[in-house]
């Protein structure tokens, strides 16, 4: 709780770093503040502020934050002030607040908690989406996000209550106790309850067919808040439903796998094949993001199903890494509020280091060897080939069909001339941190066994 103290005090202190005449101070203040959080997970310091009912420091709680954490701290030292009237002490603070709701899952234990979470992490976002005032797109973002967000917490709100109407208790360790103890007792809203707290989850995380809202959000939004969606968000919401299928409602695997499984199969195809039809950068790895989340999904039952957390772990790793290192390089090449395939045109021969870094982020979402989202997808794939055939071919198909529109952008990158001038900014830190990016997911590909052990030490730690 500590860590969220922390980042909560470093969200108000960067807000009201705006009236100072000092703009880079924002900035300072969030890199630091996020810093010190680190350092408290790292000494796991608590001051005795522990509430085991609402919310405890698992051992996946600590490495997940620190992983989100580290993704926060480098979006906040890499992305590119396009705008100079922006308000980007606004931005710091609401990503820093939201960033207290995700932890806030990481740890939770109690409905209650899994609703203020989901609600910290979320009504930021709403704002943020639509942060860029001057623009109607920006506004139909945070509009449409705000609309569909309050269906999906209306959702999460009615499960809650089926579910303590039937086992009279949000403590999620009770919960799980009363299944076990009175599994053909329990009355048939108490299913309908824990399938809405799930279908609330899956709209977070943008699966199919809960993904409308999707790719105008990601479009509408500055890229840099896309960033935040993609990785810290998509993190917490992940981690949540892990917590949820993996552990409290472990007991209804049967029962939740029914209708998990055909959405997992939709999400596949829908992301693979509208990904195909996009020109517009940020839709198209909208429509991939379905995709790559239904592999998460995979790997979540795959860890109830054969006891291995660290696919699950792992394939959240490399998705983050490999997203934040391509939503951070079209920030810098962002000119307006889209990014279109025609602005990647010879990248390769002007921004060469930005143009290889973006080149294996490309790849390692598309699954290609010697990256670590080619490791990831290999291992889920081969998991899942085990409990159901057609999914597998459903989930292989997929991947096979998304190669088209990966294809599509390093064609542009590198076997096309170049159309405009100054397509990038130099900056030798931005630069050197893609760089770490690129070497980290092509490390992932390489020595996936030694990233999988330290993933498991922490899960028995």
């Amino acid at each position: 709780m500590l860590t969220i103290l922390i980042l909560f005090l470093t969200g108000l202190c960067t807000m009201f770093a705006s009236f100072m005449p000092n703009k880079q101070l924002p900035k300072y203040l969030g890199v630091s503040g996020i810093i010190l959080a680190l350092v408290t997970l790292h000494l796991r310091l608590g001051l005795g502020l522990d509430f085991p009912t609402f919310f405890t420091m698992f051992p996946l709680t600590r490495i997940v934050s620190v992983v989100a954490l580290f993704l926060l701290l480098v979006i906040f030292l890499a992305h590119r002030k396009y705008e100079e009237d922006y308000d980007w002490s606004a931005v710091y603070s609401l990503m820093l607040f939201s960033t207290c709701g995700v932890i806030l899952l990481f740890g939770q234990r109690n409905l209650l908690t899994l609703f203020l979470g989901i609600e910290i992490m979320s009504i930021p976002l709403y704002v943020l989406a639509a942060s860029k005032r001057n623009q109607a797109i920006s506004l139909e973002a945070g509009l449409k996000y705000f609309i569909l967000g309050s269906f999906a917490s209306a959702f999460l709100l009615f499960g809650i209550a089926l579910v303590y109407g039937s086992t009279s208790s949000f403590v999620l360790d009770e919960i799980m106790s009363i299944q076990e103890n009175h599994a053909g007792q329990l009355p048939a809203y108490f299913h309908v309850g824990y399938i809405f707290i799930i279908v609330s989850i899956l709209f977070k995380m943008a699966v199919a067919p809960f993904h409308f809202w999707s790719p105008d959000v990601y479009d509408g939004s500055p890229t840099v808040v896309t960033s935040f969606m993609t990785t810290v968000v998509k993190l917490g919401s992940s981690i949540a439903m892990y917590f949820l299928l993996a552990g409290f409602f472990k007991s209804q695997f049967e029962n939740y796998s029914k209708f998990l499984l055909p959405i997992i199969a939709f999400s596949f195809l829908l992301g693979a094949i509208l990904g195909l039809v996009q020109n517009n950068l940020k839709r198209m790895l909208a429509y991939s993001s379905i995709s790559h989340i239904a592999f998460v999904l995979v790997a979540i039952i795959l860890s109830v199903a054969m006891n291995d957390q660290g696919i699950f772990m792992f394939y959240l790793m490399t998705y983050s890494i490999a997203s934040l290192l391509v939503f951070l390089i079209l920030d810098y090449l962002e000119q307006g509020n889209s990014i279109f395939l025609d602005q990647l045109n010879g990248l390769s021969k002007h921004q060469p280091i930005l143009a290889l870094a973006l080149a294996i982020g490309i790849l390692s979402m598309a699954g290609i060897p010697f990256t670590g989202g080619f490791i990831a997808k290999y291992r889920v794939l081969m998991g899942i080939y085990q409990l159901n055939v057609w999914i597998f071919a459903i989930g292989l198909l997929s991947s096979a069909i998304a190669i088209g529109y990966y294809l599509k952008i390093l064609n542009r990158i590198f076997f096309h001339e170049n159309s405009q001038e100054n397509v990038a900014i130099n900056n030798n830190l931005f630069v050197g941190i893609v760089s770490i990016l690129a070497l980290g997911t092509i490390t992932l590909g390489i020595f996936p066994e030694l990233i999988l052990q330290l993933i498991h030490s922490f899960f028995v730690a």
